[in-house]
């Protein structure tokens, strides 16, 4: 018969642990689960942010061959924000270690720009280079000057190697910031003018579905 004054004195002493715990890490639960709630069930566009998100990604697993780690790819968003180029950006890529060693070449030492064409289309592309590709690269980058980021982001920003990755790219970036991003700090990581720009476009949630999350569109 004491059985339930017993349950309510553990209920009331779970209740102010919890309350205490609340007090001191200031966490609103509530709204925490509401805002995992919305990005569950929602489709945002976040074209407005795609460019340096996409590009990015795809440096690591183009000429890396691997997904970013978390604080190089905000590294390299926050280097964006602050007005780095994409092109920029790979030639820093191409430059490291992992990618020489990729190559071919001796550790310490630069690939030559032909030994850097071959590599990009096999460890970029996974394939051998055709000719009339190889020809417009070296042409644009020996006779035109184009700076050597530009030649590897037409890799890496190309749709044949876009479309090879998109799943893994949408894979990371959900597990890594969560559905729909909603763990992303966005304001530290891009301008003002693109943080308003991103919008709900629309809510695809199903009750009778362990789905809700429907994909972020990039």
């Amino acid at each position: 018969m004491g059985y339930p004054r017993l349950s309510c004195i553990i209920l009331n002493a779970f209740l102010s642990r919890f309350e205490t715990h609340l007090q001191q890490t200031g966490t609103d639960y509530v709204a925490r689960f509401e805002q995992t709630f919305e990005a569950q069930t929602r489709d945002t566009n976040f074209s407005s942010i795609s460019a340096p998100l996409k590009s990015v990604y795809q440096l690591y697993q183009g000429v890396l061959g691997r997904h970013p780690d978390k604080d190089g790819f905000e590294h390299w968003l926050t280097n964006i924000k602050l007005g780095s180029t994409q092109e920029q950006i790979a030639e820093g890529f191409i430059g490291s270690a992992e990618f020489i060693a990729a190559a071919g070449s001796e550790p310490g030492t630069e690939p030559t720009f032909d030994q850097l064409l071959t590599s990009l289309y096999k460890v970029v592309l996974g394939r051998d280079y055709d000719q009339g590709g190889y020809d417009h690269w070296y042409d644009l980058h020996v006779n035109q000057g184009a700076a050597l980021g530009v030649v590897v982001t037409g890799f890496t920003n190309s749709v044949e190697f876009s479309n090879s990755i998109a799943a893994e790219k949408q894979g990371w970036l959900s597990a890594t910031y969560g559905p729909n991003l909603v763990d992303m700090d966005f304001t530290s990581l891009f301008s003002a003018d693109q943080v308003d720009d991103i919008r709900l476009v629309g809510v695809n949630y199903d009750p009778n579905l362990d789905l809700g999350y429907s994909g972020t569109i990039l």
